[in-house]
């Protein structure tokens, strides 16, 4: 099943109407501590940063990168692709040989990364392990480069393959969670006789139990494939009810009721591949571009607005990972950077903390408040400034409200809690 939505263009219209600017002081600088030949990090803290790398080696810092209290070698011929930490002291990390070895590695850590020690070597049918991602320190998935994708829920003692609602090979090419809900992106390609003539299909999915059970949330389909029709889908974040999704040929998809509806557009020219994506907030994130075939990094974007507009950065970064306005990232040279101030430039009263869906709405509206409030007032103001609705409530951390017959028009959206709470506020534009 497809779901678009080409007109809603305004699907993420979370932001004020003026974007802040943002100040020189908003710089991703390497780290003193660097050791070189990383490929994937993880903010745990403002200090803490676990990072996999080249020839079997994983780091931790616990001092924002001025050095590195342990570096191990766990591998020889083998180097990780990704790393992810569920807990503080749990993690695990995953990747292969990229020689022809074909082998495939997950190693694993129960002491915040001060020691790690293999979980699997070659165990798994697949050339190399791209991308893992745990709900806790026992239930995650794994994903390869050959069309397999595995689950575990005793901690990576075994691994059982993921039956997905899809026909065909279907290759798993991102895998996130937001909470207990995760999303995954595929390709699937139909090989045809001919130079290029081949089907491929892309999809989106959503699973709500851990991974266990899959529904399709979008999917597209490119005829003929040639080199410069390829549309498939490399990463795919979510925060709450607002997502993006990445890929081929600069395309970009929007969503802000969970993946119901997207939007779709591009933000690059055909030359250009967007692989990896990461969110800040819900209208903070950034993507990293390449060549889809000529290989190599061409530089970081970032988008202060949800993905309407977005700015070029001179670092060419091919991993990030932000953590309460915290970030680390890792050059196409390998080395490791650190931002202290994401959002930095950017008020409070810029970042939206509420999220509103479905945004544009011609019916229902639902409010997501960061926490549960013991009680409160919902009031919605109309473009003139007059309150035009209140909704109290009680113990509650999501509104709905119906506007009725309201005329259409951009509206406010004020909660107040009625003890210590700060006022929260977001726009609606009403249809």
């Amino acid at each position: 099943m497809e779901h678009r939505n080409t007109l809603a263009y305004g699907l993420l219209l979370l932001s004020w109407n003026a974007c802040p600017v943002l100040i020189q002081a908003q710089q991703w600088v390497p780290v003193s501590g660097n050791a070189g030949g990383m490929t994937s990090c993880q903010t745990l803290s403002a200090d803490t940063c676990q990072a996999a790398a080249f020839g079997g080696r994983l780091y931790v810092t616990h001092n924002g990168g001025a050095s590195f209290d342990s570096v191990q070698t766990i591998f020889i011929t083998e180097w990780f692709n990704d790393i992810h930490f569920p807990t503080a002291q749990v993690g695990y990390a995953c990747g292969g040989s990229h020689y022809g070895y074909h082998t495939s590695i997950i190693a694993k850590t129960e002491d915040g990364g001060t020691t790690w020690f293999p979980l699997t070597y070659d165990t798994l049918p697949w050339y190399t392990l791209n991308s893992i991602r745990f709900f806790n320190a026992d239930v995650g998935l794994v994903s390869g480069n050959v069309g397999t994708f595995y689950r575990t829920e005793d901690g990576g003692n075994t691994f059982i393959p993921v039956n997905l609602p899809l026909l065909g090979y279907n290759m798993v090419t991102d895998i996130y969670f937001d909470g207990d809900v995760a999303y995954i992106c595929t390709r699937a390609t139909k090989y045809e006789a001919g130079a290029h003539q081949d089907d491929d299909d892309y999809h989106i999915l959503k699973s709500t139990d851990m991974g266990a059970n899959w529904t399709v949330m979008y999917s597209d389909t490119v005829l003929n494939r040639t080199l410069t029709t390829d549309r498939g889908i490399n990463g795919i974040r979510f925060l709450g009810d607002v997502g993006m999704a990445c890929g081929y040929n600069g395309l970009l998809l929007l969503t802000a009721d969970g993946g119901t509806t997207w939007t779709e557009s591009t933000i690059a020219g055909d030359s250009t591949t967007l692989w990896t994506l990461e969110m800040a907030t819900d209208q903070i994130a950034y993507i990293t571009t390449g060549f889809a075939y000529a290989g190599g990094y061409r530089n970081t974007l970032r988008t202060n607005d949800g993905g309407q507009t977005w700015t070029t950065l001179p670092e060419k970064f091919i991993s990030m990972s932000i953590k309460d306005g915290v970030g680390y990232a890792i050059d196409d040279t390998y080395h490791l950077f650190k931002n202290a101030q994401v959002l930095n430039g950017i008020t409070e009263e810029d970042i939206p903390v509420i999220s509103v869906f479905p945004n544009p709405s011609n019916g229902k509206v639902h409010v997501r408040l960061p926490h549960v409030l013991a009680s409160g007032i919902l009031t919605l103001f109309a473009p003139n400034g007059r309150a035009c609705l209140e909704v109290p409530f009680r113990h509650a951390d999501q509104l709905s409200f119906d506007p009725g017959d309201l005329a259409a028009g951009t509206y406010v959206i004020e909660v107040r809690g009625k003890n210590a709470d700060p006022v929260y506020r977001n726009r609606v534009v009403l249809q």
